[in-house]
């Protein structure tokens, strides 16, 4: 897992479209502290909204317990709760494109708890602008309120009248409640966070006492509530008041995990890093390993200092997790060193430098990550050796073009892998705009045709290598790759026909319809052509059968068809019907319509097979011959005749009564049918 990414607390949910938090009021206490989250699928049978609860855990938190589908079979698209104490859920009803359609559901306890509605009522009132009319102490209060949303406002209106002040001592006298507050017990803590809060908000935006009202908050950096110490931390880096840089430094050892995880934070910008990076680096050491949060904070610390003297002798560290935090700190200086992780002794840290060198592109590295593809160690991970491979195409010099190829012909990777590298010789020459591993916009310029040159007696280009990729969905990538390899060095000039017949002719042999295309389009005057043609037409069970019949002579292909089509084993002539209607040949086209009417004529079962290509086919004549046969059909006494040519004896893939029965009885996709 990357460094340099936050991780979320969990993998949930899958579409998170709206997000609101029980404010306090309308459904009692049992849903404090409970969020509300949209899971928009797309679809109403698998979306709703969730229901969760967040514990701290270190520094952070964690999901309490598991998410529960708290509204479900709806398609929300927000959700939020109202001043009546009621629950609101936009609803887009079904589908992802816009419908005209929309649902606002409103959700209310089935029974409200006693002393709700004084509680919502008192609610609106203050929403309403109940709060303005209150005095500076008793809109204080309101710090303390049940509900969130009172809290904030009351919050806000005190912040706004020590704003609107032209006198600061003036505006001073409107926070005095709330200063005072802030000395009260440790057991009033939420009233004394909004209390740091709106100083912090008069601090960030008053010129006057932005300078004055931080040293209320050094004393709190020891108060008996950690919390509110660690927000009081929080809140003197965000306001980057300097005086307070050594006290912070001390709270890097705090027993409580939040208050050292704000200190670092703040460090980063107070902090001076001549006496801070050493302390920083421990904390590394002793948390990082297992709290994201403080590892974050420490890297963010780290990079807003600027010590590159002191990280870099700090590379060396015997904890793999500390390297691999100071790598993500190179990452984001742009630090060219980061290529001297690249062989580090753990693996973690080595896929660190590589994300942090090809994500970030660290251009002074570059040609450093290239070059360790070739040495990157066994059992390197699919998605790391990417970059290294892309990488290659960044510098797109001669030696990474050769890099390549050693990559692709050689068993250091999965076949899927190595049509990668094959994939990206292939389009050497061309301007790449997207990346080809996190694929963001990333202009390049078309690589040098002389390293494709270079690969023109490659073994990437031999005909082993293409005879040897194997079978697979892996294996398949790598041809399809190498065709491309190959056909783009033919286009160049740079390899003969004779030697691409000599690399696919083989592969088409053994029954690859790529590789038999590939040469009926690119060299078709070669001899192997002419013989994979004639050999594939004569077997019947040739996969090469198909797509060779479209190399012969109309008539000939046509009369031999309709040879094959009047047989006697109806597989063989669904097939030919199948391969005839496929033909595009004038001669062809009249054959296909005149056998459909004598299928139709004898009453054949293999009209079922002819009617399903003849419903595609292109010539008016056919769709014609179509039109006539089913009103035909329709038309006759027989209120069956339209089925009766699925029961023929000498029906074929659709006309086989046998096969029709064992899909309507024993296919899963199929057994709907049964009563439906």
């Amino acid at each position: 897992r990357p460094l340099s990414l936050l991780p979320p607390l969990a993998n949930f949910p899958c579409c998170p479209a709206g997000l609101t938090f029980y404010p306090g009021t309308g459904w009692g206490t049992d849903w404090n502290g409970t969020f509300f989250v949209c899971d928009f699928r797309g679809s109403p049978g698998y979306s709703g909204v969730y229901s969760f609860r967040n514990a701290r855990h270190r520094s952070g938190f964690r999901l309490d317990g598991d998410p529960e589908e708290f509204l479900w079979d709806a398609l929300p698209t927000d959700v939020d709760f109202g001043p009546d104490g009621d629950m609101y859920v936009s609803d887009w009803v079904d589908g992802w494109n816009q419908t005209g359609k929309g649902r606002i559901w409103r959700l209310e306890p089935t029974e409200r708890p006693a002393g709700e509605a004084a509680a919502i009522a008192e609610v609106q009132r203050f929403l309403q602008g109940g709060v303005e009319e209150l005095s500076d102490a008793d809109a204080t209060a309101l710090f303390e309120h049940r509900d969130r949303r009172v809290r904030q406002e009351a919050q806000l209106a005190i912040a706004r009248r020590v704003l609107d002040e032209e006198d600061p001592r003036a505006g001073y006298e409107h926070l005095v409640p709330a200063l005072k507050l802030l000395r009260e017990p440790s057991d009033r803590r939420t009233g004394r966070l909004h209390a740091l809060w709106c100083a912090w908000h008069v601090v960030r935006n008053h010129p006057v006492l932005g300078d004055q009202i931080p040293r209320f908050f050094i004393g709190l950096l020891y108060d008996p509530d950690r919390e509110v110490a660690a927000q009081a931390a929080r809140v003197l880096g965000d306001v980057e008041w300097e005086p307070a840089g050594r006290r912070l430094a001390a709270l890097l050892i705090d027993e409580e995990p939040r208050v050292r995880l704000y200190a670092a934070q703040a460090l980063g910008r107070v902090g001076d890093p001549a006496t801070c990076v050493g302390a920083l680096l421990e904390l590394l050491e002793t948390d990082a390993k297992d709290d994201p949060w403080i590892r974050t904070a420490v890297i963010r610390a780290l990079e807003q200092l600027g010590a590159p003297g002191s990280v870099h002798d700090a590379l060396g560290h015997e904890a793999p997790h500390v390297r691999q935090a100071l790598t993500v700190v190179l990452r984001r200086w742009n630090d060219g060193v980061a290529a001297a992780m690249l062989d580090d002794e753990d693996a973690s840290v080595r896929a660190e430098a590589v994300r942090a060198i090809y994500d970030a592109r660290i251009e002074g590295a570059m040609g450093d990550l290239a070059a360790w593809l070739e040495r990157a160690p066994e059992g390197t991970d699919e998605f790391t050796l990417r970059r290294a491979l892309f990488a290659n195409r960044e510098v797109a010099t001669t030696a990474a073009a050769v890099r390549l190829a050693e990559f692709a012909a050689s068993d250091r990777a999965t076949p899927a892998l190595r049509g990668r590298a094959v994939d990206v010789l292939a389009r050497w020459t061309e301007p790449m705009t997207r990346d080809g591993v996190v694929q963001d916009h990333r202009p390049i310029p078309g690589g040098d045709r002389e390293a494709l040159a270079a690969l023109a007696e490659h073994a990437v280009a031999s005909p082993e290598t293409a005879a040897a990729a194997g079978k697979g969905r892996g294996a398949r990538r790598l041809r399809r790759a190498l065709s491309r390899l190959h056909v783009a060095l033919l286009a160049d000039g740079l390899v003969s026909a004779e030697r691409f017949a000599a690399t696919f002719g083989p592969v088409a042999e053994g029954g690859d319809v790529q590789a038999y295309q590939l040469l009926v389009q690119h060299v078709p005057d070669q001899p192997v052509v002419d013989a994979l043609t004639r050999a594939a037409v004569d077997d019947a069970a040739s996969p090469l059968r198909t797509a060779a019949f479209g190399q012969l002579d109309d008539a000939e292909a046509a009369e031999r068809l309709l040879a094959a089509a009047e047989g006697d084993d109806a597989a063989r002539c669904a097939e030919a019907i199948e391969i005839l209607g496929g033909l595009t040949g004038p001669v062809a086209r009249t054959t296909f319509g005149e056998l459909g009417a004598e299928l139709a004529r004898e009453g054949s079962g293999l009209l079922v097979d002819w009617l399903r290509v003849a419903e595609k086919h292109p010539d008016d004549a056919v769709k014609a011959a179509v039109r006539g046969i089913e009103e035909a059909l329709a038309g006759a006494d027989d209120s069956l005749a339209r089925w009766r040519m699925c029961l023929a004896e000498d029906g074929a893939a659709l006309g086989a009564a046998e096969r029709g029965r064992r899909l309507i009885t024993t296919t899963s996709e199929t057994s709907c049918l049964k009563c439906h």
